[in-house]
């Protein structure tokens, strides 16, 4: 992750065919997609509806909800797509240092070569999606693109990053860095 260029593309060739409104990671959390036809095949041009040149790389998934393309990217960018087009109709910064008091001291956590701080995959409920950052950083936004809000939960001590992803549960966010929290 940390060698690799930023202004990653990433193709989506059979998100709106494929795939049906997801919440998180692994669609349901169970990973099963029972009527998905995915192509089995693809390259630069086939079987590609569309491509768009991220602010950087990441391993989090793209999560589908009303049109809209959810996805993070390096190191700390909520982001959403246009499902039809592939356009990024708005991209959200989400500093730790911008969280902490002044003059607090932060160190970014370390990472493994091939995992960064995007890892964890958002989550949606329709109205809202929620990140988790491997900075400690968790968000909340509207689909629009408007912070409800934002907050600094803990660091990571793992020295291969933070992958964990978050998700909903009885209207509650759960999250994992270090400590479970709701």
């Amino acid at each position: 992750m940390k060698g690799k260029a930023l202004g990653l593309v990433v193709p989506l060739a059979f998100v709106g065919s494929v795939l049906a409104d997801t919440v998180g990671w692994r669609h349901d959390g169970t990973g099963k997609f029972m009527d998905a036809t995915p192509p089995t095949s693809w390259s630069r041009e086939k079987n590609v509806v569309w491509k768009t040149a991220m602010p950087g790389p990441s391993n989090a998934s793209p999560v589908l909800s009303g049109g809209r393309i959810f996805v993070c990217s390096e190191p700390d960018i909520l982001l959403c797509l246009d499902q039809q087009s592939g356009k990024i109709l708005w991209q959200k910064i989400n500093a730790a240092t911008d969280l902490l008091p002044e003059n607090e001291p932060y160190q970014m956590p370390r990472t493994h070569d091939t995992n960064g701080h995007s890892s964890p995959t958002p989550v949606t409920d329709g109205a809202h999606v929620y990140a988790l950052f491997g900075t400690g950083v968790a968000v909340c936004y509207d689909v629009e693109g408007n912070a409800a809000w934002r907050k600094y939960i803990e660091s990571p001590t793992s020295q291969n990053g933070h992958s964990a992803s978050p998700v909903l549960a009885d209207k509650k966010l759960i999250v994992h860095i270090l400590n479970l929290v709701a």
